[in-house]
């Protein structure tokens, strides 16, 4: 029984954890800053003043009309939160390309809301697959990272204390041997959305 008893206290051990733990406070900040332009070339106008807010870019009228013409402002995305912040806004379905595709089809016959205008690039009186070609090989609309140039995208990823210098651009490429006798005006709201990594 002794015995027993011994080898019993040689596996006992007491564990003693001493310590303490903090919970620090994380910030979500993520906004625009610094919005300057218009830069333009050719016929390019900006109709209006666009104002900024810490999360909206609004007022933007900007119309190209000819190959060569182009309309860009600037702007920076700061995140000066703690968190890591994702892109989660599509930009390739959003922006030009969701006003148009709410046109589809709209005719001289039927248009309540002044799509003939705005989307029949080959002005035939309708909004259709023709339109859409002009648009996706002779028209530039999207915002860019200025720094590597490349078109903002969805899972892009803004890091805690850093500021992306981005670029919205509307212009007519110019090699486009698009022609038209319209002035190609946008007037659209963007929105970006952003999630925490």
């Amino acid at each position: 029984m002794l015995g027993l008893t011994v080898a019993f206290a040689a596996l006992s051990q007491t564990l003693t954890i001493n310590g303490a733990a903090n919970v620090n406070t994380a910030t979500w900040d993520v906004h625009f800053a610094n919005l300057t332009g218009p830069d333009i070339t050719g016929t390019g106008a900006s109709n209006s003043e666009p104002t900024l807010d810490a999360t909206t870019i609004d007022n933007v009228n900007m119309s190209v009309t000819k190959p060569g013409d182009s309309v860009t402002y600037y702007f920076d995305i700061v995140n000066a939160g703690t968190i890591d912040a994702i892109l989660d806004t599509d930009l390739k379905n959003s922006l030009f390309y969701e006003g148009y595709f709410s046109c589809i089809f709209a005719n001289a016959s039927d248009d309540p809301n002044g799509c003939l205008n705005k989307y029949d690039f080959n002005n035939d009186n309708s909004i259709n697959v023709n339109d859409y070609s002009i648009f996706i090989s002779d028209l530039d609309y999207a915002i860019y990272d200025v720094d590597t140039d490349d078109m903002l995208s969805k899972g892009d990823v803004i890091e805690k204390g850093t500021t992306k210098h981005c670029k919205l651009v509307l212009a007519i490429k110019p090699e486009s041997s698009y022609i038209s006798s319209k002035t190609l005006t946008t007037t659209d709201r963007f929105d970006l959305v952003f999630v925490q990594k």
